[in-house]
C-alpha cells in the first residue's frame, strides 16, 4: 500500500474545488406590450446585449458566476424610453436559472431553479 502525504491530498480537493464553473443561466421575456430594442444585462462584470425582441419573444443568455453579485439592466424600448433595474442575487457554489419579465415599467425576476 503507497501513503499520499495528507497535504497532497487537501490540495487537491482545494483546488479541483476552485475549478467548479458555477454558471447563471438567464431568459429575458419581453411582456412589455411595444418592441424592444435592445437589452443589456451585467453579471460579474459580464456584459451581454440583446436586441430587437418583440412581444412575448425571449433571449437567453449564460454567465460564468465569478462574484456575488446582482444582474444590472438596462431596457431601451423602440420608442427610446429607457428601464434601468438591479435584480436579484448570485453566488459561487450553485447554477442559477432566471427569468426577467420586461413590462411597460418594470424588470421583474423569478427563479426557475438553483441546482
Amino acid at each position: 500500500m503507497r501513503w499520499v502525504p495528507t497535504g497532497v491530498v487537501l490540495l487537491t480537493t482545494l483546488l479541483g474545488a476552485s475549478c467548479d464553473r458555477n454558471t447563471s443561466t438567464i431568459s429575458v421575456v419581453n411582456w412589455s406590450g411595444e418592441s424592444v430594442a435592445r437589452v443589456v444585462v451585467v453579471l460579474c462584470g459580464q456584459k451581454v446585449e440583446m436586441a430587437n425582441l418583440e412581444m412575448s419573444e425571449a433571449a437567453q443568455a449564460t454567465y460564468r458566476i465569478t462574484c456575488e453579485g446582482h444582474y444590472s439592466i438596462d431596457v431601451e424600448f423602440q420608442s427610446g424610453r429607457r428601464l434601468q433595474k438591479e435584480v436579484g442575487y448570485v453566488t459561487s457554489g450553485f447554477d442559477f436559472h432566471h427569468r426577467l419579465h420586461v413590462t411597460a415599467s418594470d424588470v421583474e425576476l423569478s427563479v426557475v431553479s438553483v441546482d
